[in-house]
């Protein structure tokens, strides 16, 4: 904008106007189309929804009737509008055409009840909750605007809009005149003084209008607006029930929607006119002349003398009821007017634009950014989060109102994007010509009005911060969506040009009667293929063209359908009808599909344009394949699209962000400083090849490839094997040239025959959608081949990354290095020798023609004139490939399975079907035979050899580093740029106060607090534990002298109280008077670790334990008090102080009272602290001596006592017994009054009331409940200040039980701290990228998702419970330290207690399947994949079991160390009874759409509900359906009690499908709970509903959406958090112990991938060994497992050793399967000698031999070594007897840390009872009680009803007392292990997850790794 254009505007801006004068052709010369703009409007407002007729009718007449004066003169108004404008510019408020500016007079039509004020006149009684079509309004303003800036006012549009809503419903027009202007406030006191209300009679009526200069005839003209509309019940609910003017039937059918009872169903609705409701006639008078009017202001028109004739007139003259309707609105909309240069004319969003040019100059170089921004799909998330859901609802609405709109808006951003910058939105002016009169667009370019409407929304929620640009991007995306097409990711970040060209839009933009080599040059010019100009042509699918377009077509051209060219002529004169339409598409015009192409195919193209593809060219087969084949079009067409809107945005500090579409904005003075500033930071890095290079730069890079390749191969299978060739042709070199255009595509290897450019092309402009200039073209050809393999079946593996581009490609090389297919075996040995591959890699990569196909002039040589080939294959071959034609024609490389990625091409090798020569000289009497002979018959050994070779290949010379570049498109060349960026940190201290953690750690104590009660609420036995931790802590002060370890305090002698010195492990806590009593660590140690999640190594555990103690009074009913806050950790302990400073309870009064007073403690507090024994237990060795020795006891007392504690000393030693026997769990006085009859517990309890100086206080505190509370509390405040350390003395331990290091201790050393950091946490924060454990952990996801499948096939519900976990976990979000985010997807609700234990989440189900989960993953990867991401993972993997859609998780979170309070769970975790109101608020706080709280509501199409959950909306809720209610009630009656959890589908329909019924049971109230209906019940969110119950890939995609943002909560990321061992307990307060425990120097751990370069084929020969082994004899699999069970009490192979173990009791001839590992052995010795060990075959066959039988499978981690040596006298004592009772078991396992012959159960079936008799019986007939023979080596099935199949039939037959072993039925037998017996029974999931878990915790016993041990060669010897 030029500097004098901002004079201009403050001139008109400032300037007073003549009064102006109302007159209906005010907008004339002004705005010629603003009357029939908001016609437009209106009418289509009317036609979507009847009702908003009524609702803008009643908007105006509740604008008019309100008459606000103002309240101070002109010039105080000016001022204050001037400040106003000011401070508006900054904030940059919004609100609906809101202006404040001058006002003058009264006002009545003015716009102020359009004013969003909540002092105004929406809030006032008669419009709140009531008037509606604002947004109708809204609408049509921002419409206006875009064509006549600040022209027409809102009240004129008002106005308008009721004269047009009236019509628009089939009543009368009248002239309204025009010259409004709008009023700067609004008055909720006039409101509801002016608006006659509803109960009115004609009296008040009268006189209310006559107010306002309207006459009684007008009043009642004006009341027959009641002829449409509708009221709510609360203003017609007294005429029902009390009236009597009413008719009968017309009341009691009301009655039903009506209740009586104020309150329920006040705002439900009924007709006004019960006749005609939508339709503007007289039926309302006759309504009223049968008693049917709603209202009593209605009915009294016909009740009183002096209006009933007019009511009679109107009833019966619809004329002159219409004529008096009229006059009455244009004298209504005459009342009081703003008029000349009173108001203002409000614009849509910013409040004030006096004056806001000039200022915004200052506000953009305020806001100027000072780096250039790259297209993301994200780019908004964070300025800008609702944008894409704003540009979607308002793109539906307008296309759902008009199905063109589609097309047009597509057609708009086309039309920009040759271009991409907004340029085509650009409209002229009287300096400017723009793009929109350019021939191409010429009243042609319709849509401008949705992006203007769209614009006006985003601007006032993100003020200039979403472009133009972007807006037409998503819109002509969202278009698409819209009539049925495709969607694709746009990539965001672009800004407006401040320019438009007409030359170039008319020499750009291809005309309709181009050729098709001139589109192909148009397209390609920009970039595009031919398969893209094809695609984009297929928009044509949709839209109309004018008949100038076609004329010519239609008339001359002969390659057109006659009868379609007929119909076409009618509408299109030869010489006349230019701008009559027609649709492009003639059958299906508005929805997006393939119709277009079929059209071609018959000729009725509507453009030459059009038909031109489609007549005998180059691109005949694109639209073949698109009309057959939708999904390839919408693929194609999509990757289209996103490549257009790629096309040279303007992005960075480019250009502008428009603040209105059709003109440019003035522009910033930084932009030229920015871009030297970005080019001066310009920087060049080299790199080096990783699987995880663009972790960072680009995490979703491989999945968006992934996507790309496995769409393009599921559309035509034949990709995969164009792909990988396309890899192989440039592999041998790896840089991308074989993309380059030309050169050597035109090669003789490739020219004709590579393929798939075309999807490369399309990942690579996805990649560069969301990562620009990151992804080479190298890369992106290097996964896609993985990815095609993979899509076809075959394996994968990783491919290293950091390739580049080259800048050359050579055609001579191509020619020289790509071997041909005549290639003998020799040339091919050599050519890929000379690559650095050798045989067995030549012939594996040869495999890859296992798919693909080849044309006949490679392969005719070998069809009739060679010798080794399969007489029927050649002639089969032949038909299709004649000796002297058909040199293209295709024959597929593998006749097998030409489609799938197998070893079939080396079985046809070996039949001689081979296709090349080249082929079959791989078998044909050479080296290479064996090689194929070994494929042909192992596909793993091929598939292994494929994936080595492939890896190699891939790697061959690639560019790195700084070399070649990173094309922007890979078919041509270009250069390049690179960016990088750094961060800091800070820290504080403090001394003792009650506020000392105010600043510091503001949440300390609320934490504190929700952990004790939570503790206490869970135990109350809890609270007396600390609270005697804390008196044990403070009663002991030990010296320090010379105290180096602190490094806190110089040298010297202080003496310690309150320290927590209790705390630390040993010292203090195996003192006499606490080893074996002190308990309640765990809870500090628990808030402690919440505390340093919040606040780092801030609180100490002293203040932790001082708070403590107080909060567990508090808890328990006791009283509260101040604590002093400051101290600081002791970093040593002393046992001996403890012993001699804690009195004992043995203690007599004087000594108490002597001890107390070293503590500068009174007798009064000695005494007051002894009342904390009114909760606690103590141990029967602390009272033994009185209950039996002393003789101030109650006897019964003591008689009571004795039989828990006899008098032996060491029988019930540690038995409990309640130190208050009266009220034991409750803080009061009791303890005193126990006294006073002699039941004090110990002897030192009793002594304060033995006749001695303290019975008087024991007396006072035993009647005077208030007078111990106070001392109590004084004495406790005295005990906590107990020579505390403070200041910089002791330190701030990180956990309670262990003090710091010198590192760790000096918290006040800024030097040490920062080493400290060094040490301890990661140099750079991680983020979330779906790759993140692709080389960490690649398995982690397979894992999760089997474990997930498995659990949810076995139990439906279980998808529910998994989901539901992970949400009530990111919904809570427990604060962190300011540095660091307020943790939400954390893992926080898997910590057992605490979060678990608040009330929404006690139904919380599914840890099971995590942990299990969690200890295959951590088998594999040890502490890598954190239980937050599986949580995460195992969301999206039970939805998608439950047949719900996938979506991609990004990864890296790590575990919350503490679990949030139940204060903040309760607050942030939505309750079923929430009102949407409530439920939209609760979302949004998270960052989430309303649609995003829809959608993810979405949920309970699956899962239950508790009765107590859902039992007051049956009872109470009335939008609820009858039967439905009824059918649940008999499960949940209306009292509370036992059936509070009986359950309930909240998906009545599909309960275990994950689909989109639960919006169909919303449409018709089955909504299960309250917090479901309310979606559906006449609120905001009802089309969201709507659309989601009638399209389940809408719901589907908006539900993966939302779990991604949801799933992305302030996720704790990089060093933040830790990563869990387990998925229920905190590392944090076992973090240091655990690292010491793990750290080892030995160079090898186990692992899963142990093999895979040094023996990549072991697992293959193991599994195979071992399947053929079970196959043969089934019960090999038992014997197989029992080896390694015997051997893993130990896991080294030990048992293999011949003798030794072999002959321990247990093992002796009862062992076998020794030659099957003696097998395996040899086999692998043959292919790697001396690298896989036997206790790892042993271990894998064990595994192998359970999944041969049918069992489930698991991850063995490998790199185990063999032991030296064997232990019988181990094994005798290790292996647990067949006899052992179930503690012997237990015991024998809990060793290990886990969880037959006759003569083995010969005494079970002779001897025991608790076994069925038949099985007895039968196993008796086998196994004699007294040996004959070998008898006692006869076998029995330890499983009797399916001996060889590996299932959980075990279980059912321990239930059945059909256990083999004593050792089996003691698993059963009323025991601690029956639950889970039963568990394991009814649940085979369970089973296998259980079994699979434990299998690989006892694989993991004391294994020998790195150097210790040996690999043997034989497994029956040791080497020598």
């Amino acid at each position: 904008m030029a500097s004098s254009s901002l004079s201009v505007l403050l001139l008109l801006s400032l300037a007073g106007a003549v009064s102006g004068q109302l007159s209906p052709t005010f907008y004339l010369r002004s705005c010629p189309t603003a009357l029939a703009i908001i016609r437009a409007g209106v009418l289509a407002a009317v036609a979507q929804e009847r009702r908003m007729g009524a609702s803008l009718l009643r908007l105006h007449f509740h604008d008019c009737f309100v008459q606000a004066s103002p309240a101070f003169p002109h010039y105080l108004a000016f001022i204050l509008t001037i400040s106003y404008i000011v401070v508006t510019v900054i904030t940059i408020q919004s609100a609906n055409c809101v202006c404040a500016y001058l006002c003058d007079m009264d006002q009545g039509c003015d716009a102020s009840v359009l004013l969003n004020d909540p002092n105004g006149e929406q809030s006032a009684n008669p419009n709140i909750g009531s008037i509606r079509g604002f947004n109708v309004i809204d609408n049509i303003k921002a419409q206006l605007e875009a064509v006549c800036k600040q022209t027409v006012s809102c009240a004129d549009i008002l106005a308008v809009a009721a004269r047009d809503s009236v019509v628009a419903l089939g009543g009368p027009s009248w002239t309204v005149l025009l010259g409004r202007r709008d009023s700067a406030t609004a008055s909720q006191a006039l409101a509801n003084t002016d608006l006659p209300p509803p109960n009115f009679d004609v009296v008040n009526l009268t006189a209310s209008f006559a107010a306002k200069g309207l006459s009684q005839t007008d009043m009642i003209a004006l009341s027959g607006a009641h002829t449409i509309g509708q009221a709510q019940c609360q203003n017609f609910r007294d005429r029902l029930y009390n009236e009597t003017n009413i008719d009968a039937a017309f009341a009691t059918a009301l009655k039903a929607n009506c209740p009586q009872p104020t309150g329920s169903g006040d705002a439900n609705l009924a007709p006004l006119d019960t006749t005609t409701p939508t339709v503007f006639d007289n039926a309302y008078y006759r309504n009223l002349l049968a008693n049917k009017g709603l209202l009593h202001s209605d009915q009294v028109l016909f009740s009183d003398a002096a209006t009933v004739g007019q009511v009679r007139s109107y009833a019966s003259a619809l004329g002159r009821f219409r004529t008096d309707f009229a006059a009455a609105m244009v004298k209504m909309g005459n009342i009081s007017p703003l008029t000349g240069s009173q108001g203002q004319i409000r614009l849509l969003g910013l409040i004030s634009i006096v004056m806001a040019s000039s200022f915004s100059m200052l506000v953009l170089l305020c806001l100027a950014a000072t780096a250039a921004a790259q297209l993301s799909p994200t780019f908004y998330d964070t300025s800008c989060p609702r944008a894409l859901a704003t540009i979607k609802s308002a793109v539906t609405a307008a296309v759902n109102n008009e199905a063109r709109m589609g097309a047009s808006l597509l057609r708009l951003h086309f039309h920009d994007c040759f271009g991409c910058d907004a340029s085509v939105l650009l409209a002229d002016t009287a300096t400017f010509t723009g793009e929109q009169n350019a021939l191409p667009n010429k009243n042609s370019l319709r849509g401008f009005n949705v992006i203007d409407s769209i614009k006006t929304q985003l601007e006032g929620m993100c003020k200039q911060t979403v472009s133009c640009a972007d807006i037409l991007a998503v819109a002509a995306r969202d278009s698409v969506v819209a009539l049925g097409g495709p969607s694709w990711t746009v990539g965001l970040g672009r800004r407006d040009s401040t320019t438009a060209s007409a030359n170039l839009a008319n020499s750009d933009l291809p005309p309709p009667f181009f050729d098709l080599e001139n589109l192909i040059k148009a397209f390609g010019d920009k970039g595009f293929t031919v398969t893209d100009m094809v695609a984009l042509s297929g928009a044509h699918t949709i839209g109309q063209a004018q008949c100038l377009n076609f004329r010519d077509r239609i008339y001359n051209e002969t390659n057109i359908n006659a009868g379609y060219a007929s119909s076409l002529q009618a509408n299109c004169p030869r010489t006349s009808g230019d701008t009559n339409l027609a649709s492009l598409d003639v059958s299906t015009p508005y929805t997006f599909d393939n119709a277009y192409y079929t059209n071609l195919m018959s000729n009725k193209g509507l453009l030459h344009s059009d038909q031109v593809l489609f007549n005998g060219n180059s691109t005949d087969n694109t639209v073949r394949n698109f009309a057959s084949n939708k999904a390839a079009f919408s693929s194609a067409f999509a990757s289209a699209m996103v490549k257009m809107a790629n096309l040279g945005p303007l992005t960075g500090s480019q250009g502008q962000i428009r603040l209105t579409c059709s003109k440019q904005t003035m522009a910033s003075a930084t932009s030229l400083n920015l871009m030297l500033l970005v080019a001066a930071m310009a920087s060049v890095a080299s790199a080096q090849l990783s699987t995880t290079f663009y972790d960072t730069s680009c995490p979703n890079a491989l999945s968006t490839i992934s996507s790309v390749v496995t769409a393009a191969v599921n559309s035509e299978r034949r990709m995969g094997a164009s792909l990988i060739r396309l890899h192989f042709h440039d592999c041998f070199g790896c840089d991308a040239s074989v993309l380059l255009s030309g050169q050597e595509q035109n090669a003789a290897p490739n020219n004709g025959s590579l393929r798939g450019f075309e999807v490369i092309d399309n990942a690579k402009t996805r990649v560069e959608a969301i990562c620009n200039r990151t992804v080479s073209c190298a890369d992106i050809l290097a996964v896609a081949a993985r990815d095609s393999v993979v899509a076809l079946g075959g394996p994968s593996w990783a491919v290293l990354l950091g390739r580049r581009d080259s800048t050359t490609a050579s055609e001579d090389l191509a020619n020289r290095d790509l071997p041909p297919p005549t290639s003998d075996l020799g040339n091919l040995i050599g050519n890929f020798s000379a690559k650095g591959l050798d045989a067995t890699d030549m012939v594996a990569l040869s495999g890859a023609h296992t798919i693909g196909r080849s044309q006949c002039q490679n392969f005719r040589d070998r069809i009739y004139n060679e010798a080794n080939i399969n007489s029927s294959f050649a002639t089969s071959l032949q038909a299709n490939c004649p000796r002297t034609s058909g040199d293209r024609n295709l024959a597929n490389l593998d006749v097998s399975t030409p489609d799938a990625f197998d070893n079939a091409y080396y079985t046809n090798l070996l039949s001689q079907r081979g296709l090349l020569h080249s082929d079959q000289v791989l078998f044909n009497n050479g080296s290479t035979d064996n090689i194929v002979r070994n494929f042909a018959s192992n596909p793993a050994a091929f598939n292994s050899a494929f994936t080595a070779a492939m890896i190699k290949m891939g790697n061959i010379s690639p560019l790195t580093g700084s070399q070649g570049q990173i094309r922007l498109v890979c078919s041509r060349v270009n250069s390049y740029l690179m960016l990088l960026v750094a961060a800091m940190v800070s820290m504080a201290s403090a001394q003792l106060s009650s506020t000392f953690y105010d600043t510091s750690c503001p949440n300390a104590l609320s934490t504190i607090r929700s952990v004790v009660r939570a503790a206490v609420n869970s135990e109350p036995r809890m609270g007396a534990s600390l609270l005697r931790l804390h008196f044990h802590d403070c009663f002991v002060q030990a010296k320090r002298e010379n105290d180096r370890e602190c490094m806190c305090v110089s040298i010297g002698i202080s003496l310690q109280g309150c320290d927590a010195s209790v705390l630390l492990s040993g010292q203090e806590q195996n003192a006499f008077p606490n080893v074996g009593s002190l308990r309640g660590f765990n809870v500090i140690d628990n808030a402690k670790a919440q505390v340093e999640a919040i606040c780092r190594q801030t609180v100490s555990c002293a203040d932790i334990l001082a708070v403590a103690a107080r909060d567990s009074v508090v808890a328990l009913g006791g009283p509260s008090w101040t604590v002093l806050l400051g101290r600081r950790d002791s970093t040593t302990a002393n046992q001996a102080l403890a012993n001699s400073d804690l009195p004992p309870p043995s203690s007599d009064l004087g000594s108490l009272i002597g001890n107390f007073s070293r503590k500068n403690l009174s007798t009064t507090d000695m005494v007051a602290l002894s009342g904390a024994h009114t909760i606690g237990r103590s141990q029967c060795t602390n009272f033994r001596d009185r209950i039996y020795n002393e003789t101030n006891i109650n006897s019964s007392f003591a008689t009571s006592l004795q039989a828990n504690c006899p008098r032996t000393s060491g029988s019930g030693d540690s038995n409990l017994a309640n130190l208050d026997v009266s009220t034991p769990d409750a803080f009061d006085n009791a303890y005193y009054t126990n006294l006073m009859t002699q039941r004090g517990l110990l002897h030192s309890d009793q002594v304060l009331f033995n006749g001695g100086s303290t019975d008087n206080i024991v007396r006072n505190f035993a009647s005077n409940a208030a007078a111990f509370s106070s001392a109590f509390t004084t004495a406790m405040i005295k005990m906590g200040n107990i020579s505390p350390l403070t200041g910089s003395q002791g330190q701030i331990r990180l956990n309670c039980s262990k003090y710091g290091s010198a590192v760790m201790a000096s918290a006040s050393s800024l030097g040490l701290l920062m080493l400290m950091a060094a040490l301890v946490s990661s140099t750079a924060t991680a983020q979330l990228s779906a790759t993140f454990y692709d080389t960490s952990c690649p398995r982690a996801l397979s894992i999760i998702k089997s474990g997930v499948t498995a659990a949810v096939n076995n139990d439906r519900r279980m998808g529910a419970s998994l989901l539901r976990l992970h949400f009530h976990d990111c919904f809570v979000q427990a604060r962190f330290p300011p540095s660091q985010k307020h943790p939400g997807c954390d893992a926080s609700v898997l910590l057992a207690g605490n979060e678990r234990n608040v009330a929404p989440n006690l139904s919380l189900n599914g840890y099971g399947v995590i942990d299990s989960i969690k200890t295959q993953v951590e088998a594999v990867c040890r502490q890598t994949v954190s239980c937050a991401d599986i949580l995460t993972v195992a969301a999206r993997d039970s939805v998608f079991a439950l047949g719900g859609p996938s979506w991609s998780v990004p990864l890296g979170r790590r575990d919350s160390p503490a679990a949030a309070s139940a204060t903040v769970v309760l607050n942030n975790l939505p309750p079923p009874t929430d009102s949407l109101a409530q439920l939209i608020s609760a979302f949004a706080s998270k960052g989430l759409s309303t649609t995003d709280m829809v959608a993810l509501s979405g949920a309970h199409t699956i899962g239950v509900a508790q009765c107590r959950n859902f039992r007051a909306r049956l009872y109470n809720d009335t939008n609820i359906d009858s039967a439905f209610a009824t059918s649940l009630k008999a499960n949940c009656p209306a009292s509370s009690g036992s059936s509070d959890g009986n359950l309930a589908n909240l998906d009545v329909t599909t309960p275990s499908a994950f689909d989109n019924a639960y919006y169909t049971n919303l449409l018709s109230q089955r909504g299960l709970l309250h917090s479901d209906q309310v979606l559906f019940n006449n609120g905001s969110t009802d089309n969201i509903v709507r659309n989601f119950a009638s399209n389940a890939a809408a719901f589907n995609s908006a539900f993966a959406t939302a779990m991604v943002k949801m799933g992305n909560i302030s996720p704790l990321i990089g060093s933040q958090g830790q990563i869990r061992l387990l998925a229920m307990a905190s590392a944090s307060c076992i973090y240091l112990l655990v690292l010491l425990a793990l750290a080892s120097v030995a160079s090898a751990q186990l692992s899963a991938t142990f093999y895979d370069t040094s023996c990549p084929r072991a697992l293959s020969i193991i599994k195979s060994a071992v399947t053929a082994a079970v196959n043969n004899e089934p019960r090999m699999g038992a014997s197989l497992l029992r080896l390694h069970f015997h051997d893993c009490f130990g896991c080294d192979a030990s048992v293999l050793l011949a003798g030794q173990e072999r002959d321990a009791v247990p093992n002796k001839d009862s062992l076998r399967g020794f030659e099957v590992i003696d097998s395996i052995k040899t086999q692998i010795e043959a292919v790697c000698n001396q690298t896989v060990s036997c206790a790892d075959i042993l271990t894998v066959a064990a595994r192998d031999s359970v999944v041969a039988l049918g069992g489930p499978s698991w991850t063995v981690p490998l790199g185990r070594r063999d032991s030296l040596n064997a232990n019988p006298n181990a094994a005798n004592t290790d292996l647990p007897a067949f006899t052992a009772s179930v503690q012997e078991l237990t015991d024998a396992f809990s060793k290990k840390g886990l969880t037959a012959q006759c003569s083995t159960f010969k005494g079970r079936i002779y001897n025991e009872t608790n076994i069925d008799s038949a099985f007895a019986t039968t196993r008796r007939a086998n196994c004699p009680l007294q040996a004959t023979g070998n008898s006692d080596a006869n076998l029995a099935n330890l499983d009797v009803s399916t001996p060889n199949a590996f299932d959980n039939a075990y279980y059912t037959n321990l239930m059945s007392n059909r256990g083999l072993l004593h050792s089996d039925q003691v698993l059963f037998n009323n025991g601690s292990t029956d639950n889970t017996v039963r568990n394991f029974a009814s649940n085979a999931a369970a089973f296998s997850s259980a079994f699979a878990a434990a299998m690989v915790k006892m694989g993991n016993i004391e294994p020998k790794t790195g150097t210790t041990g040996q690999i043997r060669l034989a497994c029956s010897r040791v080497n020598s």
